[in-house]
């Protein structure tokens, strides 16, 4: 669909395919899971052997169906690992959908991503799609879904897609009158990794050359936008 950097932007439709939290169910008992590599011939290999598959089969018998004509996924495993993620490659393919798949298409999404991710429901807000939530335990079962792939890796950004998708949150959450006159210092205390392993030491040096010390995620994507 779109030329990338390191591959082509995918948008394939899938029929009667039943969701669930961990993985794709295509036709039956074969099973594609929810990764960048969606499809290809590894994955096949290990998702299609007799006992994943008849794992898979009697954990989704037991949980509640949810029965929906047609859908948009553009979710795998990699990326939903935090507001980077979200950022750099759901916003891309969100982007390229609402190039590209019919607007009143509703966006599917796992429930656990909200109370994950507390920045969720503003961040989707900005693409203006309608959603369809569902639970864990529960197994959507979509007669004609619409699957986004990603616009490309983590440090390997799809150009148009990135810029696009940036330029939408800037119009939807930005403020024009930010004239980039703060100085600010980042503090990762709270992270759990990646942090200043002296930051006691630091914090007063930066405060005494007038540096506010800000905890990203403390903030909305709105105040992390306009601040930035």
């Amino acid at each position: 669909m779109l030329e990338g950097w390191a591959r082509e932007v995918k948008i394939e439709t899938f029929e009667n395919i039943s969701i669930n939290n961990e993985l794709f169910m295509k036709e039956g008992l074969k099973v594609r899971i929810m990764m960048p590599s969606f499809g290809d011939t590894w994955q096949d290999q290990i998702y299609n052997r007799p006992a994943y598959q008849l794992k898979s089969f009697v954990k989704n018998s037991l949980r509640r169906s949810t029965r929906v004509e047609k859908a948009l996924w553009c979710f795998d495993q990699f990326s939903t690992g935090g507001y980077y993620h979200w950022i750099t490659e759901i916003a891309p393919r969100l982007w390229v959908a609402s190039q590209h798949v019919p607007a009143d298409l509703p966006l599917l999404i796992p429930s656990y991503f909200f109370s994950k991710w507390k920045f969720v429901h503003e961040f989707l807000s900005a693409f203006n799609r309608a959603l369809i939530i569902f639970h864990e335990g529960e197994v959507v079962q979509v007669k004609n879904l619409t699957f986004v792939g990603q616009t490309g890796g983590p440090f390997n950004f799809h150009p148009q897609a990135i810029s696009n998708s940036s330029s939408l949150l800037k119009n939807v959450f930005a403020n024009e009158n930010n004239q980039g006159e703060r100085k600010i210092y980042i503090s990762r205390r709270n992270a759990g990794k990646r942090m200043i392993l002296n930051e006691d030491d630091v914090l007063p040096i930066v405060l005494k050359h007038g540096f506010e010390v800000v905890r990203t995620e403390d903030l909305s994507i709105q105040e992390q936008i306009r601040l930035f």
